[in-house]
This record gives structure tokens, C-alpha cells and sequence, in this order.
């Protein structure tokens, strides 16, 4: 679990640094304050910096070059630009003990290596260069050199076949990139244990298809969490099913739900955008047993007087789960929810509001500010200003 926050270099946040952080954190903040950036950084931080992350992210934000084969990767730094200073992407923790970095570099190619294990770690050698001696070599090019050290790379089994020990790097050539080979690459460190998953409920509706796929892994062990968090919903609720409907050219399958005294099944989609968001946030969080639980507008499709009842099973299971939050919001109804569930509760909470600086110093740059448990009461009284 991330005690603190440090977010350089990437897109409006030049040098954000969050000093606390609990098990589950609020952030706040008016429009184009950074709140999205934070949470599209914890994604790139949870998936090791996956290329197809990068993509994935790229294309959600239409930064996608016209021309084949080309990732703008620029548009992830400050500015939209590489830093002449040659600065990376940080995201991590003030102690860099675990973080993601993003660089952009010049290199030349050697010839092939493989691992000390005759594994699948084979590559041609890159050497890399400083820029400022680029004309004095031939057959130059730039890459993104990402780095990860996390505690998973630590590993006996992962940790023997990275070049540098702990920690994991990989070059994106992101001028002639090829999805297939680094899909390949990615399934290849998987099956020795790596994990490049990253649990984002964004503020649109998920794909039925990967909520169906996520009810087929937890439902024998976890489903009665998804039941009972449905029937904070509607309490006539008593099972849930997924499956496909007559008729659909898609063919994909469909929630459906089974009432008490009821034999027929109903869509859950009749039951409103809440029903929808709550099945999406809840198969999310057992899913990220372990790991990391982002979300973009918490209140979305929520009626503020159910947002206490969501609160509390999610402070619940993140706590039985080992699972930290992150979520925005830009309502004050959802603050309000989250400070009396916070109030009443032993897990450690914060909320962060972020902000632009006046000072002189870093005019402009966006700011956080911490508000533990003990302040929430106080400054939710005042209104934080999210709108």
C-alpha cells in the first residue's frame, strides 16, 4: 500500500507530491485540477508501465499519430513535450523504493543477447547515448526507456531474469511501434508471475463482457458481496446471472437478476444506471484483492442517499480485501457520504484537494492539500469548492 505520493513530469503535473495517503483516499478538486492525471498515473503505476497501457490511454484521450506505427508518447510529459533537460515521468513513492519511471532516450543497437537462463529475455543490446553527441554515431534512434521497481519484481523466480535486479526496464520504440511484440512480451513475463493488471472504473459503463468474464472468477467465493451490495439498490434482489440474449447480433452476455417469489429473471439494466454502477464497483473491488481500486466520479449514476451505503461496504472490503482507494468526485453530496463513513469508521482515510499554486515559486503548478480524519468534520462544514 502507497504511504505517499510523487507525480513528476506528467501531463499537468509538473511536481505534485502527496505527503499522506490512507487505505482510502478522496480526491477533489475543480475541473482540469489534475484529478483524472492522478488517477491515469496510478494506472500507469499499477500496470508497470505497460506499452499497452500507453496505447490504451493514448487512444482514450485521441493522442494517436496519423501516421502507422507512431505512439505520441510526448503527450504523457508536461507541456506535451520531451524535456530538453531530459527529465523522466516519476510516479511513486518520496522514498523510491517503488515507482514507474518514463524517459525518453537516443540509442544505437548492438548485437543480440540472451539471459543467463536461455529464457525468452532475448534482445539486441541498446547503448544508450547523450544527446549531446548524437552526430558522432550512426543508426540513432529514440526510444522511452520505462522502469519499474515494485515489490512483485523482488521475486525469486522474476527477479533472476532482469538485467538490473528489482527492477524491471523496457524500451519502447514508439516511432515504429508493433503492438503484437510487445503483447507477446507482456504474456511471456505474465507466465512467470507478473501482474500488469490495473482496476479503473471509469465514469463511463464498462463492457458487459468483462464484468461477465470478472462474475465468472469470483462468483462461488464472492458473489453474496455483489448480491448485498445490489440490495442496497433494491432489497428484493436475491441472485445474479449473466446470460445471453435472444435475438442480440453481439451475442455477448447480460446481467440479469432473480427477485425474492420471483422465477423469472429481470435485466438489470431495467433497474437504472445505480443498479449498474454499484455491480461495476463491487466486481472491481473483489477482483483487486491485493492491489489497487481507482475511480473516476464516484457518485456517477449514484443517488446521494445511497452514497453512505456504497461508502461503507467499500471501506469494509478494502480493509478485508487489503485493497487501496482512490476516487474523485466533484460533488459535495459524496464528500459529505464519505466523511461520515469515515467519522464512524477505523480505516485510515484521507482526502487530498488538488489545486493551482500562487505562490511564487510554483506559480500555477498544481497542489495538494491533505485533509486526514480528524480535519474532514471541520472542513466538509465549509465546503471545499469542487464544482
Amino acid at each position: 500500500m502507497l504511504t505517499n505520493l510523487k507525480i513528476q513530469n506528467f501531463r499537468l503535473l509538473k511536481d505534485l507530491e502527496i505527503p499522506q495517503l490512507g487505505r482510502i483516499n478522496l480526491i477533489v478538486g475543480k475541473n482540469n485540477a489534475g484529478k483524472s492525471s492522478v488517477l491515469e498515473a496510478l494506472r500507469i503505476y499499477e500496470s508497470l508501465g505497460s506499452p499497452l497501457l500507453l496505447e490504451t490511454l493514448l487512444k482514450e484521450h485521441d493522442e494517436i499519430e496519423t501516421g502507422e506505427g507512431i505512439l505520441a508518447v510526448e503527450n504523457f510529459f508536461t507541456n506535451r513535450t520531451f524535456p530538453d533537460s531530459g527529465e523522466s515521468i516519476y510516479i511513486g513513492n518520496s522514498e523510491q523504493t517503488e515507482y514507474v519511471s518514463l524517459k525518453s532516450v537516443y540509442f544505437t543497437l548492438g548485437n543480440s543477447e540472451q539471459d543467463q537462463e536461455g529464457g525468452f529475455f532475448r534482445r539486441r543490446v541498446r547503448t544508450e547515448l547523450d544527446p549531446t553527441e548524437l552526430t558522432s554515431f550512426e543508426g540513432v534512434r529514440q526510444a522511452l526507456k520505462i522502469s519499474s521497481k515494485k515489490r512483485q519484481l523482488e521475486l525469486p523466480a522474476i527477479r533472476s531474469r532482469l538485467k538490473l535486479q528489482g527492477v524491471l526496464q523496457v524500451w519502447l520504440d514508439f516511432q515504429s511501434y508493433d503492438r503484437d511484440n510487445y503483447k507477446v512480451g507482456q504474456f511471456e513475463l505474465q507466465k512467470i508471475g507478473l501482474d500488469f493488471s490495473n482496476y479503473y472504473v471509469p465514469v463511463d459503463f464498462i463492457p458487459t463482457r468483462r464484468l461477465a468474464d470478472i462474475w465468472d472468477d469470483v462468483y462461488l467465493t464472492y458473489g453474496q458481496y455483489v448480491i448485498d451490495g445490489l440490495k442496497l439498490i433494491d432489497p428484493g434482489v436475491e441472485g445474479l446471472t449473466f446470460k445471453k440474449v435472444t435475438g442480440d447480433l453481439e451475442g455477448e452476455r447480460k446481467p440479469f437478476v432473480k427477485r425474492n417469489g420471483q422465477e423469472q429473471l429481470e435485466p438489470l439494466k431495467s433497474y437504472g444506471d445505480g443498479m449498474r454502477r454499484v455491480l461495476q464497483l463491487l466486481l472491481y473491488l473483489i477482483k483487486a484483492k491485493g492491489r489497487l481500486l481507482l475511480i473516476d466520479e464516484f457518485e456517477n449514476g449514484l443517488h446521494y442517499e445511497i452514497q453512505p451505503l456504497i461508502w461503507e461496504l467499500i471501506f469494509t472490503l478494502a480493509k478485508q480485501f487489503n485493497i487501496q482507494v482512490f476516487a474523485t468526485t466533484h460533488s459535495d453530496d459524496c464528500i459529505d457520504a464519505f466523511q461520515r463513513v469515515s467519522e464512524e469508521s477505523e480505516v485510515e482515510t484521507i482526502l487530498f484537494r488538488l489545486g493551482r499554486s500562487i505562490r511564487t515559486t510554483n506559480k500555477g503548478q498544481v497542489i495538494a492539500t491533505i485533509y486526514d480524519k480528524q480535519d474532514l468534520q471541520i472542513v466538509t462544514q465549509d465546503k471545499l469548492g469542487v464544482r
